[in-house]
Formats: C-alpha cells, sequence, structure tokens
C-alpha cells in the first residue's frame, strides 16, 4: 500500500511539470534580440555585430550592408524593442517572429517579423552560439 501511494504522488508530480523544449532556445533569441537593443541604446554597432554571422545573407543583403543598415536605423532612432517573440525551431535554425518597434522623440514605428523586413529573424546554430544568417536568399 506504501509502495501505491508513493507510486501515486510520483506520477502526479511528474504529470504536473510542462515542459517547453523551445524555452531556452527561445529565452537565448531573447537575449540576443536584449543586446541588438542594448547596442541601439547605447549608440554600439559592435554589440550588435557580435551577434552576425559572417555568412548572412537577407533578400541579397551581406554583413557589413546589415551593418549599414543599424547604423542608419540607429541614426534614426534612439530605441528599438522586440516584444511578443515566438521562435519555429527546425533542427540548428530558428525564425524569430516579433514586433519590432523603433522609437525616437518623433514617435514609434512598428513592423510585423519577419513579414515586414526579416533582417532580424533568422538565426543559426553554430555549435557553441545562435548568430543572426538572413533567410539565405540572394535576391
Amino acid at each position: 500500500m506504501k509502495y501505491l501511494i508513493i507510486l501515486t504522488l510520483a506520477l502526479i508530480l511528474t504529470s504536473c511539470e510542462v515542459s517547453d523544449p523551445d524555452a531556452a532556445i527561445r529565452m537565448e533569441i531573447s537575449n540576443i534580440l536584449y543586446e541588438i537593443r542594448t547596442g541601439v541604446i547605447q549608440n554600439d554597432i559592435g554589440r550588435i555585430m557580435l551577434y552576425v554571422d559572417w555568412d548572412y545573407l537577407h533578400f541579397g543583403m551581406r554583413y557589413f550592408q546589415y551593418r549599414e543598415l543599424w547604423l542608419d536605423r540607429m541614426g534614426v532612432w534612439t530605441s528599438v524593442t522586440f516584444d511578443n517573440l515566438s521562435v519555429r525551431v527546425n533542427g540548428d535554425q530558428v525564425v524569430a517572429s516579433f514586433i519590432m518597434r523603433l522609437t525616437n522623440a518623433a514617435g514609434t514605428t512598428s513592423s510585423f517579423e519577419p513579414d515586414t523586413n526579416g533582417d532580424t529573424s533568422y538565426f543559426l546554430y553554430d555549435g557553441s552560439s545562435w548568430k543572426l544568417i538572413g533567410n539565405q536568399h540572394p535576391f
């Protein structure tokens, strides 16, 4: 009888545990987006580019063009936020969906990613960390 009670209790405790296999990946992507946000606020392009793979390609835009894109954004906008993050994991690749809000003294503009631009939505795990890679489409 004692073993039946222990077994029942163990089943109840393990059935209450809800696991999300993508939660750790979502947290890592969220941390990268936070670092990008911090890079924008501190006007530190190097901080942003730490998370971009050298083989970045997004509709023909390469690594240095992506750098220029963020320099242009930082020239206009003083802050960025990434809200409502969700991730779609496919092996060592992730597509992150979120609302990107760019803000300055004049106001805020919002885009739904990856549908609007997508330049900051595609990640690849290189064996040690997640890196932005773009959608890998040349056009």
